[in-house]
């Protein structure tokens, strides 16, 4: 999958790529990316705009690495979210409220604030 091309408020600009939309401007989806023969070719692409194919992003960011990264960074989600307070118990997140607040920043970032009303470009809103 392909995301459109979109810039956040901090100015940073790219696209969500592959099935876990991963925006293309992570410096890790980057190191991935740039790895690669014509990773870097690729990327200046992603930067302008300029289209880009389904099949152009499983070269530069294939499954495997899609899931790796996926997997590593829930896992510091997951310790980053289990130290934080749930607002409404006043305890760690536990439970299901833990998985609403590691999608919350898996999708907004980990500085959004719990249970933001944000959205993307695109009208999306990290509330589960």
């Amino acid at each position: 999958a392909v995301g459109v091309f979109t810039c956040d408020k901090e100015g940073n600009c790219g696209r969500a790529l592959g099935d876990k939309q991963f925006m293309s401007y992570r410096p890790d989806v980057r190191a991935i990316i740039s790895s690669k023969p014509g990773g870097v070719d690729f990327l200046k692409d992603l930067d302008s705009g300029k289209a880009i194919s389904k099949e152009q992003v499983l070269q530069y960011f294939n499954p495997d690495e899609q899931r790796q990264l996926f997997n590593d960074d829930s896992q510091r989600l997951i310790d980053i979210a289990s130290a934080q307070l749930d607002p409404m118990t006043g305890q760690p997140f536990s439970g299901d409220r833990l998985i609403e607040r590691i999608a919350q920043m898996h999708f907004g970032g980990v500085a959004v604030p719990i249970d933001s009303n944000a959205t993307d470009a695109s009208g999306q809103t990290v509330q589960t």
